[in-house]
């Protein structure tokens, strides 16, 4: 296994080393990832082909659907290849997938990971195209699937362990910060102050007892120091809530939840109304979820399928369930589907995961029967008016 995690050390100002792997340690931001994948991982990404008469039609057996919903490649699954590509969007701006292909039919096998952004060279040739250099391999851009983050130049992702440096390095000391804090058993954190000059005896006497006695582990931990001959007890440094550390702990948080654009009340503690909590979930799926879901399907649609079929098929993220996420909110939009004909009973039934009915008007659309179209109306209203002048 590769050891680039550690090999980038980038410091903060507050003295706190940025690379991957101590931003993932930050709790606030693992949980944003493990989110947001989540969420994405729990939609469809299926392929539609577009009817010759309008609208599409979900086509199941296309290669790209098998590819991204059974098996990327073979060392991960669909909900892995997705966690990992969001981890990197989050950290390094950039996701890269080496698009392999056989040799004649140039049908896609495998999407592999390719495991540091940062290592990835990116350039741009004579005719205006980007290449690629991956452990000293040189790929045409059909033969790499590149999901950026926000970009300068709209080829390379800016990088987001470098933009929000200070912002981590924020998070981590306060974590690192806390840990010394009790780490050393600071709940009487100070100095021992004596009138008199002692001697080394009884100063290593004196040090050794109040190790044991009020040390970390020791029998009076966090108890009350009882001194003698004069010895006073000086508290030097602030506690985490004189010093303001929890406010700064949650404004950390803030900071990360502005970044992922994941709602704050999902990263902490929190008890948000229960309007409140639907209407910051509702602006979680709206501003964070479906521009990333474009921001994936635009790539993968230009990549992944054959000239010949760009334009007419296309992947997607299937957002019925999320966009409509209680029970009561799929009914009644289900009801408003069917009843207007936009649906079968069976296409319905198959948006909730229910196996079909065997009834042949399960396949067939309703329409309320009081509706017309509007050249008929306006045929009717001059039949009735007509009508009424000759009388």
């Amino acid at each position: 296994m590769s050891m680039w995690w550690g090999q980038s050390f980038n410091y903060s100002s507050s003295g706190a080393t940025v690379t991957p792997q101590t931003i993932l340690s930050i709790p606030a931001f693992y949980r944003a990832v493990n989110i947001i994948s989540g969420v994405l991982c729990s939609m469809p990404l299926e392929v539609y082909s577009e009817n010759s008469g309008g609208g599409t039609t979900t086509d199941k057996r296309h290669p790209v659907a098998k590819l991204l919903n059974f098996r990327p490649s073979s060392m991960y699954t669909p909900y892995t290849f997705i966690e990992t590509m969001i981890l990197h969007l989050h950290v390094h701006g950039n996701f890269y997938a080496i698009i392999r292909r056989t040799g004649i039919t140039q049908d896609i096998v495998s999407l592999d990971i390719v495991a540091n952004p940062s290592e990835v060279e990116t350039s741009v040739t004579t005719r205006n195209e980007p290449r690629y250099i991956i452990n000293k391999q040189s790929y045409k851009p059909e033969s790499v699937l590149h999901i950026k983050g926000i970009s300068w130049d709209g080829i390379l992702g800016e990088d987001t362990k470098t933009v929000h440096k200070e912002n981590f390095g924020l998070a981590l000391s306060i974590r690192q910060y806390l840990s010394k804090f009790f780490g050393n058993g600071a709940h009487l954190s100070g100095v021992l102050e004596s009138p008199t000059k002692l001697v080394q005896d009884v100063y290593d006497r004196l040090v050794k007892s109040w190790k044991v006695r009020y040390g970390k582990g020791g029998s009076d931990e966090g108890g009350t120091a009882i001194l003698e001959n004069g010895i006073t007890y000086k508290p030097i440094s602030l506690s985490p809530a004189d010093s303001g550390t929890t406010d700064q702990r949650r404004g950390s948080i803030a900071d990360i939840a502005l970044i992922t654009g994941v709602p704050r009340f999902m990263l902490e503690e929190s008890d948000p109304t229960f309007n409140n909590g639907e209407t910051l979930t509702k602006q979680f799926v709206n501003y964070t979820i479906l521009p990333l879901c474009e921001r994936i399907t635009d790539e993968i649609n230009y990549k992944l399928f054959p000239e010949r079929e760009q334009g007419v098929k296309m992947a997607k993220f299937n957002l019925s369930k999320l966009l409509s996420a209680d029970t009561e909110q799929r009914a009644k939009r289900l009801d408003t589907l069917a009843k207007w004909g936009m649906i079968t009973p069976n296409e319905g039934r198959a948006m909730e995961d229910i196996n079909p009915s065997t009834d042949p008007e399960a396949n067939k659309l309703h329409f309320p029967v009081n509706m017309l179209p509007a050249d008929l109306v306006g045929a009717q209203n001059q039949n009735t008016n007509g009508a009424g002048t000759g009388n």
